[in-house]
C-alpha cells in the first residue's frame, strides 16, 4: 500500500479495505429491544435490569400465590429498586451537565431529558414546492434541495459585476517571506495523526460514509500505520483523493414554511477521514501563518488566543478616545452575504503563493479545492452529485483559516480602522469636523467596496447598518448619508450605490449586535443589561424547575452552563453600564445561588458564595477586568492590543522629564474629561489593576494560576458569619 506516487490509489486500497471489515463485523442490525434485557434508559446499567428481572419475578410469584408474605417482599423489593433507579438517574443527569458545562445547547437537551421537557422533534421532509409544484418523491426532493444549494453562491457571485484584472489589483505586495510553507520541512509522524484524531470532536453521527469520530478514536491504534503512507502520499504527490472531497449534505429547517426550499440550511457532513488530514493541514499553516506574523492584527477570528472581547475592546477604547478628543466616531458595521461560499479559488490561490505556500505545497491546496463534490441526503434517499467550484468547504476545519488568508488584505485597502472576526467586518473613523468626517468615510467606503467586488464579496445592505458616536446629540440624532459605492471611476450605474441604514437612539431598537455584545449610540449597553438579565430569568427558571429533581452538583452544573455563561461573557465591556442595571442582575445571581445552596428566597447570600466557590457579581466584574489586565501586563493579549497603556515612565519620556519617580512602573491612568469615560475600560481597567494591592498574585505569569490565585483571594474577602444591618430583617429575626 505504501504507494507515494499515486495517492488516489493509496486511499482507495485503504478504503475498500476498511469499509470492507467495517461492514462485515460492525453490520447495521435492527432489532426490536427487550426493556427487561436491554436498556431502554441510558441510565439502566447491567445490575438494574438484573434488578428489574428480580422484581417481575417477585410480581408474578405474588400474582400467582397472593400471600401477605409475597406482597411485602414484591412492595419492599419495589420501592427500593424505585430509590435506586432515582439514584442512577440523578447520577446519570450530574455526569452528563458537567460533561456539557461548557456547551449549552448540549446542557439544555440534557435538561429538557431530565424534567421530562418534550422536545421539538425534527420534522421530517415529506413535500417540496418548487415553481408552484409539489415534490413527495424523496429523491426528486433531494435532487432540488441539491441544486438549490449549489445555485445560492453562483447566484450571488453573478450579481456582482465583475473588475478588470482582478487578480493584478489586489493590495497584497509579492511573496517577500525568506521561507515558504512546507510539507517535507517537518516530516509527517504517527504522533502527530494520533493527535489529530484525539483532537476530533466526540460525536456518534455518521459521516457520508456512515463513520462516527468517536468510533475512530476507539480504533485508531489500528489505523496510523495506513494513514500515515495514505497522508505521506497526499503530501508528497500534492494530490488530495476524491472520497475527502465529497460532502454528504442533509437540509435543516430553520423556521417557516417548511415545504420552502428558502426555509432550509445546508448541513455539511465530511469524511471523517479528511478532517484528520485537514486538522494537519491546519495546525501547520496555523504555525506558519502566525509565526511570520502573516495575518492581520486586526483579524480575531478562528486565531490562538484571540476572542471576541479583544475586537470589543477596540472598539471601546477607540470611541471613548474619541470623545474625550471631543471627536465624533462612524462605526459601519458590515455584514457580508455567505462570505465563506463566494470565495473565488484563484484569487485565493493567487493569496496563498504571494504568502509563501508554492510548489508541491500550492498543488495540494489547489487539489484540495478542485473537484470537490457534493449530494443531499433526505429520507435516506441521495441525490445525483452536482460539482462545487467557489467557497470554502462548508463544515471543514481547514476552510475558516483559508477564509483568514482570503480577506487578510482588507485593513490596507483603506483609511478605516478594521474590526475582523473572520466575515464579521466592523469599520470605524473618527473626526473632530463632522462633515469632514462623513466626507472622508464615504470615500474610504468605496475602496472597501472595491475590495468586497474584487474578491466577488456581497455586501447584505438591508443588514449593514452604521452608528454615530457623539458628545452632541444634535449630531448623534442626524440622519448623514452614508453611501457604499460599488462604482468604478468610469462607472455611474444608480444600482452600485447604496445607502446604508442608521441606528440611533430615538430607533425602537436602538442597538445592533456586535460579536454577541448589543451595543447603543450612546455606549450605556441599556438594551444589553435588558437581554442579558431575561436570559438570565429563564436560566433561573430552569434552575428552580430542576431543583428537586437533580443532585446538588447536577444543579451547579446548570448554574455555569446557562447562568454563568451568559453573565460572564465580555464583562469587561458591558460592565459600565448603570448601576441600576448591574444591581438588577446582581439580584438575579442572588436567587441563582439561593436555589443551588438550597435556602429560603430571602437568606443572605455571603456565606453561600463562600460555600459554593462562587464569586458575587461585583467580585466576578473585578476578577475579570484583573484578569484582562494580567493577561496585558504579561504580553499574552493579541499585537493589536500592545502599547493600550503605558507606564508612569513612558509617559514621563514622552513629556521629555528627567526625574525618576517612585510610581514609575505603574501603568498610567489616561486622564477623563467626562464621567462616561470615567466607567469605560480604558480608563477603569488601569486604574483597578492599580488599585489592586496584592503584588504576589499581580507578579503571576501563568493564566490558569493566576485565575486560581484570584478566585481564591476574593473567596477568602467573602465572610461565613452573617453581619446584617438591616433593621428586624425577617431572615434573622427567624434565625434567632
Amino acid at each position: 500500500m505504501a504507494n507515494y506516487q499515486d495517492a488516489q490509489y493509496t486511499y482507495d486500497y485503504f478504503s475498500d479495505t476498511f469499509l470492507t471489515l467495517f461492514n462485515l463485523y460492525f453490520p447495521i442490525l435492527h432489532k426490536k429491544p427487550n426493556k427487561n434485557n436491554n436498556p431502554m434508559n441510558p441510565w439502566m446499567s447491567k445490575g438494574l435490569l438484573i434488578s428489574r428481572r428480580h422484581k417481575t419475578f417477585l410480581n408474578t410469584q405474588y400474582l400467582k400465590n397472593r400471600t401477605e408474605t409475597n406482597k411485602l417482599a414484591y412492595i419492599n423489593y419495589r420501592n427500593l429498586y424505585a430509590k435506586v433507579i432515582k439514584q442512577a438517574k440523578k447520577l446519570y443527569f450530574q455526569n452528563k451537565l458537567k460533561q456539557y458545562q461548557s456547551d449549552s445547547k448540549k446542557t439544555w437537551e440534557t435538561l429538557r431529558k431530565a424534567i421530562n421537557r418534550k422536545t421539538k422533534k425534527k420534522s421530517l421532509i415529506h413535500a417540496i414546492i418548487d415553481n408552484n409544484v409539489t415534490y413527495t418523491n424523496p429523491a426528486i426532493i433531494a435532487d432540488k434541495f441539491n441544486d438549490f444549494f449549489t445555485s445560492i453562491a453562483h447566484e450571488i457571485v453573478q450579481n456582482i459585476p465583475p473588475v478588470p484584472n482582478p487578480i493584478q489589483n489586489q493590495t497584497s505586495p509579492p511573496s517577500t517571506y525568506r521561507t515558504t510553507f512546507s510539507f517535507t520541512d517537518q516530516p509527517l509522524t504517527i504522533t502527530e495523526i494520533a493527535a489529530a484524531i484525539d483532537s476530533l470532536k466526540s460525536k456518534n453521527t455518521f459521516d457520508n460514509e456512515g463513520i462516527s469520530n468517536n468510533f475512530l478514536k476507539t480504533i485508531s491504534v489500528s489505523i496510523l500505520k495506513p494513514l500515515y503512507y495514505v497522508f505521506k502520499a497526499s503530501f508528497c504527490t500534492g494530490t488530495v483523493p476524491r472520497q475527502l472531497k465529497t460532502a454528504k449534505i442533509i437540509p435543516l429547517h430553520k423556521s417557516g414554511d417548511p415545504s420552502s426550499l428558502n426555509n432550509y440550511r445546508p448541513i455539511a457532513l465530511l469524511s471523517s477521514f479528511s478532517k484528520i488530514i485537514e486538522k494537519i493541514v491546519c495546525n501547520r499553516l496555523s504555525n506558519y501563518l502566525e509565526y511570520n506574523n502573516i495575518l492581520s492584527n486586526f483579524q480575531f477570528g478562528f486565531r490562538q488566543d484571540h476572542s471576541t472581547l479583544h475586537p470589543l475592546m477596540l472598539f471601546s477604547n477607540h470611541i471613548t478616545k474619541a470623545l474625550e478628543n471631543k471627536e465624533h466616531t462612524i462605526a459601519i458595521f458590515c455584514d457580508l452575504t455567505k462570505a465563506f461560499d463566494t470565495v473565488d479559488h484563484q484569487i485565493l490561490i493567487t493569496k496563498l503563493q504571494k504568502i509563501g505556500i508554492l510548489g508541491r505545497e500550492i498543488e495540494w491546496f489547489s487539489s484540495y479545492l478542485d473537484g470537490r463534490q457534493q449530494f443531499v441526503s433526505v429520507l435516506d434517499k441521495n441525490s445525483s452529485l452536482l460539482p462545487i467550484t467557489v467557497g470554502v468547504p462548508q463544515g471543514s476545519i481547514l476552510g475558516p483559516l483559508l477564509f483568514l488568508v482570503y480577506i487578510n488584505d482588507l485593513p490596507l485597502c483603506s483609511k478605516l480602522i478594521s474590526l475582523l472576526f473572520a466575515d464579521d467586518t466592523t469599520l470605524l473613523f473618527s473626526h473632530s469636523n463632522f462633515e469632514t468626517l462623513i466626507n472622508i468615510v464615504n470615500t474610504e467606503l468605496t475602496k472597501v467596496a472595491y475590495f468586497f467586488r474584487s474578491h466577488k464579496l456581497s455586501l447584505s445592505v438591508p443588514k449593514t447598518k452604521f452608528m454615530i458616536f457623539s458628545n452632541n446629540p444634535a449630531v448623534r440624532n442626524s440622519r448623514p448619508n452614508i453611501v457604499i459605492d460599488y462604482n468604478l471611476p468610469d462607472e455611474n450605474a444608480a444600482n452600485l450605490s447604496f445607502q446604508i441604514g442608521q441606528i440611533t437612539t430615538q430607533d425602537p431598537n436602538p442597538y445592533i449586535r456586535f460579536l454577541g455584545v448589543h451595543i447603543d449610540p450612546l455606549l450605556s449597553f441599556n438594551s444589553h443589561a435588558k437581554i442579558i438579565n431575561s436570559k438570565l430569568s429563564k436560566a433561573l427558571y430552569i434552575i428552580r424547575a430542576a431543583k428537586n429533581i437533580l443532585t446538588d452538583l447536577a444543579l451547579k452544573s446548570i448554574y455555569y452552563a446557562l447562568f454563568h455563561s451568559n453573565l460572564i461573557y465580555c464583562l469587561t465591556i458591558w460592565s459600565s453600564t448603570s448601576q441600576s442595571n448591574l444591581k438588577a442582575i446582581s439580584k438575579l445571581q442572588k436567587s441563582a445561588i439561593r436555589i443551588l445552596a438550597r435556602k429560603s428566597y430571602n437568606a443572605h447570600t455571603e456565606p453561600l458564595f463562600k460555600q459554593l466557590k462562587i464569586l458575587p457579581f461585583n467580585k466576578l466584574i473585578e476578577f475579570f477586568n484583573l484578569q484582562f489586565m494580567q493577561r496585558y501586563h504579561q504580553g499574552l493579549l493579541p499585537q493589536a492590543l500592545n502599547h493600550t497603556w503605558i507606564s508612569n515612565q513612558e509617559r514621563r519620556n514622552e513629556a521629555q522629564l528627567v526625574m525618576l519617580l517612585r510610581n514609575r512602573e505603574n501603568l498610567h491612568i489616561p486622564y477623563a474629561r467626562l464621567s462616561f469615560s470615567m466607567k469605560q475600560p480604558y480608563i477603569n481597567l488601569p486604574k483597578t489593576w492599580s488599585l489592586f494591592s496584592n503584588e504576589s498574585i499581580k507578579i503571576i505569569r501563568n493564566k490558569i494560576e493566576f485565575n486560581f490565585k484570584l478566585k481564591e483571594y476574593f473567596l477568602d474577602q467573602l465572610s461565613n458569619i452573617i453581619a446584617c444591618s438591616r433593621l428586624l430583617c425577617p431572615t434573622c429575626h427567624l434565625n434567632n
